[in-house]
């Protein structure tokens, strides 16, 4: 959690471009716009059996879907950061169980 900057929350649309379900912990990258420019943004989960708490399996996501990331970002302003949740394009919103703090943008 160090490396995240846990007062403040960011929310980027983007596509998936790769999700990796493995322990320790779970990460997805997506193409995303982030100030003007498209980056490979990753966000950090927790591990697998956690995030099955949650909802989540193996084929939660799928390359080239469409989602909406909300995380705290890095606090070097990096291009990833801890994953809050996740909402598909068909509207269903998968929770990483992490607590948030700070307002959501809109």
């Amino acid at each position: 959690m160090a490396m995240f900057d846990s007062s403040q929350i960011v929310m980027y649309r983007g596509t998936v471009t790769k999700f990796s379900y493995t322990n320790p912990h779970v990460y997805v990258y997506a193409d995303v716009q982030k100030d003007g420019k498209t980056v490979n943004y990753r966000v950090e989960g927790s591990s697998p059996f956690a995030l099955k708490e949650q909802g989540w399996s193996a084929k939660s996501l799928q390359v080239g879907e469409t989602i909406t990331i909300v995380a705290h970002p890095s606090k070097d302003n990096g291009n990833f950061g801890m994953l809050l949740s996740i909402t598909k394009a068909n509207g269903r919103t998968l929770q990483s169980g992490a607590q948030e703090t700070g307002d959501v943008p809109q």
